[in-house]
C-alpha cells in the first residue's frame, strides 16, 4: 500500500487534508477529503512508508487501553483509503 502519484497532505486552518491533484484526480472519487487525528497518524506512517503491521504495532504501544481495536481500525482505515482511491496497492517489487 502506498499513497497514489499525485496524492498530496496539507494542513489548512488546523485541518489535515488529503488532496488529489490533477494526476490523481481520475482515480479518486474526490478531490480531497479531512483526517481526524487518528487518520492523520495512519497516514502520516503511510507517508513514511511504514507496512501496515508496523502501523498497527505501533499504534498498540502508543494506546494500549485500545489495542484490541487497533487493527480493525487501521485495516478499515487503509481500505477505505483505497476504496476512495487515495491510497493504493504498492507494486514497487524492489526488495
Amino acid at each position: 500500500m502506498k499513497i497514489r502519484n499525485g496524492v498530496i497532505s496539507t494542513v489548512v486552518c488546523d485541518e489535515f487534508l488529503v488532496i488529489a491533484t490533477r494526476e490523481a484526480r481520475p482515480f479518486c472519487s474526490s478531490r480531497y477529503t479531512q483526517l481526524n487525528s487518528s487518520g492523520r497518524l495512519i497516514w502520516e506512517s503511510v507517508e513514511r512508508g511504514e507496512p501496515i503491521e508496523e502501523i498497527i504495532s505501533a499504534l498498540q504501544k502508543r494506546f494500549p487501553t485500545v489495542a484490541d481495536k487497533i487493527a480493525k481500525d487501521v485495516r478499515t482505515f487503509c481500505a477505505s483509503m483505497m476504496e476512495k482511491g487515495f491510497l493504493c496497492e504498492d507494486t514497487n517489487n524492489d526488495g
